[in-house]
């Protein structure tokens, strides 16, 4: 076990090192456009990983945006899998799949720039608004699978530039890397590829995704009980810096990233934010179970050989003793899971540590064990592979 000289470590830090990507089921992925939106609309960069799955038009492709990025996939076992059984239960609740159930925050330098490669959009790749709350403006996006994005320019003018100062950030320092349009990446990944999706950093370019927003379930008496036990979950099992915020309409469970300045603010956050589910009552609040749940609003699987359909990937830890740690509390918890559509399959702590990744799909109440809401995570070790800053 090595530790990773790249990943700084200490009290300015998370133990939770970066919210790295996000794995999102694109059914029409290499005909409807997708790839084009991110990489020529919203300023990400194409995955040289990705350049071959785009030339045969199959498989998953990668985009990337600082050190994140978003996983597209198109399997096709997959997403009919997870379209059957989202027909299957939502034809017996009466649900409002116009609600998204998660958003998605990426962060510019300028919003002007993505505003003007908004407008010159053509076809329906996507739609979007402008709005402005506390005094900030945000451009809203949503994309052809109602998958909302949330556009914002960044509140620290260095967050991306520090990377000598003494408490860097991670997103400085670990940046994934993008095919280019130059003599170099035309010969590895053909003209067509590197002509059309290669990329140089502007001013209109993603930065980063600042945050990841899942909205809960709750009945109407709950009262920010449920994302407390939300944030209590990721402190016993991972010793992350958490904390509960009501920012007038509702609870949310705030989960730390990455750099932690002066003021207490993540680089990055996980939000779980309630929403009231409109068919229950204080008698019956909505229950979530190990084969289906419903989101307050909209349908989405849980499903215990194949997950929620959706995933997220965080990096934990400065090095492998970290990372052993995290796999241990969660083994010992009894949260490790298997999704038999990847070939990974951790359920203990040396196998963990052999694919240095592990998942789980169920945030628990550390207290009795119930689900308190379904996601698939894909917990990693700062040593792995894929790991941007490798």
């Amino acid at each position: 076990m090595t530790s990773n000289a790249l990943i700084p470590t200490g009290e300015s830090y998370s133990t939770l090192t970066l919210l790295e990507h996000m794995h999102l089921l694109s059914p029409n992925l290499h005909r409807d456009g997708t790839v084009d939106l991110f990489v020529n609309t919203l300023g990400f960069g194409l995955d040289p990983k990705s350049a071959n799955n785009l030339n045969t038009e199959t498989g998953v492709v990668f985009v990337n945006c600082g050190s994140c990025q978003l996983h597209l996939n198109d399997y096709a076992e997959y997403c009919q899998r997870m379209e059957q059984l989202q027909n299957d239960n939502g034809a017996q609740q009466n649900t409002d799949n116009s609600l998204p159930l998660y958003e998605i925050g990426l962060r510019y330098n300028d919003l002007s720039l993505l505003k003007e490669k908004l407008s010159e959009q053509t076809g329906n790749s996507c739609s979007y608004e402008i709005d402005e709350r506390g005094g900030r403006e945000m451009v809203r996006i949503a994309d052809t699978y109602g998958r909302m994005f949330v556009a914002r320019e960044s509140t620290s003018s260095n967050v991306d530039q520090d990377c000598n100062s003494k408490n860097p950030t991670i997103s400085s320092i670990c940046q994934q890397k993008v095919i280019h349009n130059n003599e170099k990446d035309i010969a590895q990944h053909g003209k067509t590829i590197a002509e059309k999706y290669g990329t140089e950093p502007t001013a209109a370019s993603c930065r980063g995704m600042d945050y990841i927003e899942f909205f809960v379930p709750v009945s109407q008496n709950d009262n920010g009980k449920t994302v407390t036990k939300i944030a209590a979950f990721y402190d016993f099992f991972f010793d992350a810096p958490t904390s509960v915020a009501n920012d007038g309409t509702s609870h949310i469970a705030i989960i730390g990233f990455g750099k932690i300045d002066d003021d207490g603010r993540a680089e990055q956050s996980l939000l779980f934010r309630e929403r009231l589910c409109d068919n229950d009552d204080d008698n019956n609040p909505p229950t979530m179970t190990t084969t289906t749940m419903m989101m307050a609003g909209a349908g989405i699987v849980n499903d215990e050989d194949v997950g929620t359909g959706h995933h997220i990937a965080i990096y934990v830890g400065a090095n492998d003793s970290d990372f052993e740690a995290a796999a241990t509390n969660c083994m010992d918890g009894g949260i490790l899971w298997v999704n038999k559509l990847f070939e990974d399959r951790v359920l203990d702590v040396d196998s963990a540590m052999q694919e240095k990744q592990f998942r789980f799909k169920d945030i628990v109440d550390i207290e009795n064990g119930d689900v308190l809401y379904a996601l698939e995570h894909e917990i990693r070790a700062v040593s792995h592979e894929m790991f941007p800053g490798n």
